[in-house]
């Protein structure tokens, strides 16, 4: 990622330069970039030269492997454009459909053409596509990244490879380079007291003319733990952060949005030093902002889709699609024809689950709508996009937070799904797409790994209806983990495989791992006593007894739904006499009495959530949904923010509800006593948080989530 910038990088970031200086002076930018032919990867790649730590520039420009040519970026590229189709497990659930490309380059011939496998046949089939497959032309893939993945599938993606750039294993992910590994400690200490968020390193963000820029976001790398620490500028332009380790560091603005970029490393910090004034220069004189990959890798999918060129209908569609896998700009990524498109949206809402294995198909009229909306705006001769206007910048209680943010091992397929603390402050979390349990030492950035034996095998006499959505490639159920929480009492981590259908249990003291079938995959809740296992499966809530389960893998006890199947959401309340569950309706058990209530509610959604002190069940939809045992209300709560919507919703001690704000960039937290809402605009533009975890032994509460993309993060309000 570091090294000399190639002269194909020198001359995208100069086109780019160009392209921003003519959006002030009225010229068309979109040309100044098709003259050069650059992709969206080129322009990225560009860009990551001027700031190598932006997460999602390091996305779009398929480099966070750090490879910049050669098979170990084609194994980047063909993971970002070819994997979800030609993986093994897709390979096995659907035979003929997609082929293994595994050993491509020894078979005699392509099986879709016939013609003699060489670099000139696969490369033609790839810019060609098939009755299936996409058309990757240059506005997709440039003949670099073309050269990049034949290399991979010729030398890297072979039984001989070496392992650092072999075929794409979800077991065995690349390594992340932004990553240190430290010595994993055995506790992760307790958090700071917001008393010691303050004191540490301090500076101001002005304009060449004096005047102070309120609402951005400053951030410390450290050099040494990869850790970042991100505040905000208060109305006078001054930012602060909590004492920090002495070291060296390396300063940025990550989102300056309207504002050029600013990094600058090897800063050398030592108790409350003094930063020099970071002077903030506009990217342009007016409200709008060119779509470049600059501009466009700072946005969150909230603020693209409301500036997208679509009518309501169209926008309601887009804000669905992939909202909970990636956010719309990948679409700004993508150029295809309407055919190509219509090839991809098919594979994405006509197979179900994340990894898209089964056909299930979705609704066709809106499928249509959606490829015709990316043919228009989105296609090889379509109009540039529409300028830009971000959200207005954070201010008042929202910048009073610091957040902090932990790289992980893995590059590729890290997708996090559940966090969860312990009593000894380290954070235990869940790949969705790897077969590990991980472990976060918050003070080195250290994480621990722990993996998973193999799945137990599916008993035998269970009924083919019971079975049918679990994948069952020939080389083994598809990995990776899901729910995840730990007992109190003892420390034992509880947790899913995803796909396996059972249920885990890992001693911390030891790392031993058991694997139990139960049937059911997804979430389930633990009861505050550690005593039982909860879930809606088949219209019926199942409690299991965690001291029989894992050698019987059966429920003790079982109620009968009459109206929901089941729930995605699966909670207990705090004294573990109630039991709850969200998604298409909401569930209330009284465990005590055996009183059961489904309830309809009309938002969307996922539905995962909590109950709060009170005993009133919160979940996460289009809005925060709140159901009341005592009078039987459904209230329903939007965020200030358009087009986001929530997957889980927790709540803290004092009652108030905190939830990620899935393509808002933000992390909500909902006082419902008085209405107010705080938002927390994050450093990355992603908040795709599927369930998170609140510490409330730190007066304000701490809130963590793990990212679908990759890192783990905390924040920790001032007020």
């Amino acid at each position: 990622m570091h090294n000399q910038p190639s002269k194909r990088v020198k001359t995208a970031a100069i086109v780019i330069a160009a392209a921003i200086l003519s959006w002030s002076w009225g010229t068309d930018w979109r040309t100044l970039l098709a003259q050069a032919a650059l992709t969206p990867t080129d322009e990225a790649v560009a860009e990551l030269e001027r700031d190598p730590y932006d997460r999602n520039l390091a996305l779009w420009a398929m480099r966070r492997s750090g490879a910049s040519s050669g098979p170990r970026r084609g194994q980047e590229v063909f993971y970002m454009r070819c994997w979800n189709c030609h993986n093994e497990y897709t390979v096995a659930a659907e035979p003929g459909a997609a082929p293994s490309l595994r050993d491509l380059y020894k078979q005699p011939r392509l099986r879709v053409s016939g013609q003699p496998v060489s670099d000139e046949t696969v490369a033609a089939h790839i810019r060609r596509g098939s009755p299936r497959m996409p058309a990757y032309t240059t506005a997709m893939v440039s003949d670099a990244e073309l050269a990049d993945l034949l290399s991979y599938l010729r030398v890297g993606c072979s039984s001989s490879a070496p392992t650092d750039a072999g075929c794409f294993d979800l077991h065995n992910p690349p390594a992340d380079p932004l990553y240190q590994r430290q010595a994993v400690a055995a506790s992760g200490g307790q958090a700071a007291p917001a008393s010691r968020l303050r004191g540490g390193p301090r500076g101001v963000v002005r304009t060449a003319d004096r005047r102070p820029v309120g609402g951005l976001m400053g951030q410390l790398i450290s050099a040494s733990t990869s850790i970042r620490t991100t505040v905000y500028t208060d109305e006078l332009g001054r930012y602060e952060f909590p004492p920090v380790d002495a070291g060296e560091y390396t300063l940025r603005l990550p989102r300056p949005l309207e504002f050029q970029r600013h990094v600058r490393g090897g800063i050398r910090i030592d108790g409350p030093t003094a930063l020099p004034d970071i002077v903030a220069e506009r990217v342009t004189k007016g409200p709008f902002l060119p779509p470049t990959a600059s501009i466009l890798t700072q946005l969150t999918g909230a603020e693209i889709l409301t500036s997208m060129r679509a009518t309501p209908e169209e926008r309601m569609a887009l804000e669905g699609c992939g909202s909970a896998c990636h956010g719309p700009d990948y679409i700004y990524r993508a150029r295809f024809d309407e055919a190509s498109w219509r090839k991809l949206v098919h594979r994405m809402m006509d197979y179900g689950f994340r990894v898209l294995l089964f056909p299930q198909p979705g609704d066709r009229d809106e499928n249509e709508l959606i490829v015709k909306w990316l043919g228009r705006n989105h296609g090889l001769d379509a109009p540039p996009p529409a300028p830009i206007e971000p959200f207005p910048r954070p201010y008042g209680p929202a910048t009073r937070a610091v957040i902090t943010e932990y790289e992980l091992p893995w590059a590729l397929a890290d997708n996090i799904h559940d966090v969860a603390g312990d009593a000894d402050g380290n954070i235990w979390f869940t790949p969705n797409k790897n077969p590990i349990i991980g472990k976060l030492n918050p003070k080195t950035g250290a994480i621990a790994e722990y993996r998973l034996p193999p799945a137990p095998p599916i008993p035998p006499g269970m009924a083919p209806s019971e079975r049918q959505d679990y994948p069952k490639p020939v080389a083994g159920l598809y990995p990776g983990t899901h729910w995840i929480q730990v007992d109190r009492h003892t420390g034992t981590v509880w947790f899913t495989d995803t796909w396996a259908g059972t249920l885990g249990r890992l001693d911390p003291r030891t790392g031993d791992i058991q694997l139990v079938f139960t049937g059911l995959h997804g979430n389930v809740g633990l009861s505050p006593d550690g005593k039982s296992v909860w879930r809606t499966d088949q219209r019926k809530i199942k409690q299991y007894d965690t001291a029989t389960v894992m050698q019987t893998g059966k429920p003790v006890k079982e109620y009968d739904l009459t109206r929901l199947n089941s729930t995605y959401g699966n909670f207990l309340s705090r004294d573990g006499r109630y039991f709850g569950g969200g998604g298409s309706g909401i569930v209330w058990l009284d465990t005590q009495t055996g009183e059961l209530r489904e309830i309809a509610i009309d938002a969307r959604g996922r539905g995962r959530g909590d109950f709060d002190r009170d005993g009133n069940i919160w979940i996460g939809t289009t809005r925060l949904v709140k159901y009341d045992p005592k009078t039987g209300a459904v209230g329903e709560y939007a965020a200030p923010t358009p087009n986001i919507h929530f997957y889980t919703a927790r709540a803290d001690k004092n009652g108030e509800i905190w939830a990620g704000e899935m393509q808002g960039g933000r992390v909500a937290r909902f006082n419902p006593k008085t209405f107010r809402w705080i938002e927390y605009v994050l450093p990355n533009p992603w908040s795709f948080d599927y369930h998170s975890w609140i510490d409330d032994s730190t007066d304000p509460p701490t809130y963590w989530y793990g990212d679908n993309y990759g890192y783990i993060v905390r924040i920790q309000p001032l007020e």
